[in-house]
């Protein structure tokens, strides 16, 4: 089901869709966030006129630079799979994060992993940008 979540912050408003997720240190979406792959392309196509950043983030695992380059990785690839199911490519931009905004603690309170919480952390938000 899909579950998404509307944040409002200073730069504009942000759509962090919950399912979609990635494979651990991959550019490969898990199967679960199909569905809301679908609706940004439904809302995408039915809009023309908008344009929204695509964001890419990662968990806390690996070194800053290359988690730079995976979260930059990770929102082309969205973008690409947008444009191959026909969004134009001028509606679309991108940009990485890395590990600096995640959702959740990568790690619990006493320093032991959180691998739920990581999971969660490898995402792509969407930030309405016209």
């Amino acid at each position: 089901h899909i579950y998404a979540q509307i944040i409002d912050d200073n730069e504009g408003k942000t759509l962090v869709l919950k399912n979609l997720e990635f494979y651990f240190d991959r550019t490969k979406v898990l199967e679960k966030s199909r569905p809301d792959i679908e609706l940004v392309f439904s809302y995408l196509s039915s809009h023309p006129e908008k344009k929204i950043m695509i964001e890419g983030h990662t968990d806390s695992k690996g070194s800053d630079n290359y988690n730079l380059y995976l979260s930059k990785a990770r929102a082309n690839k969205i973008k690409e799979i947008l444009m191959v199911m026909g969004i134009a490519g001028d509606q679309l931009t991108t940009n990485g994060y890395g590990e600096l905004r995640p959702l959740l603690p990568n790690k619990n309170e006493d320093g032991s992993d959180n691998p739920e919480n990581r999971q969660h952390n490898r995402r792509v938000e969407f930030r309405l940008i016209k």
